[in-house]
């Protein structure tokens, strides 16, 4: 009698957690994403192929 509720809670639990933990993943990659583009912005600042204020504002942009 008891053991179908357990069961169906077990499933809840269950099903809530992994959205949680996707939704977790998704933020990560964005944030790596948007580092990512960082990086790249910073690597062609830095070898001359665009301006300061280029830089300034694309860097504005990303943030």
């Amino acid at each position: 009698m008891m053991f179908l509720p357990m069961v169906t809670l077990l499933i809840f639990m269950f099903i809530y957690l992994s959205t949680f933990e996707n939704q977790n993943n998704l933020s990560y990659s964005k944030v790596r994403q948007s580092n990512k583009a960082l990086d790249i912005l910073d690597r062609r600042f830095a070898d001359g192929k665009i301006s300061k204020d280029e830089y300034l504002r694309i860097r504005s942009l990303l943030k």
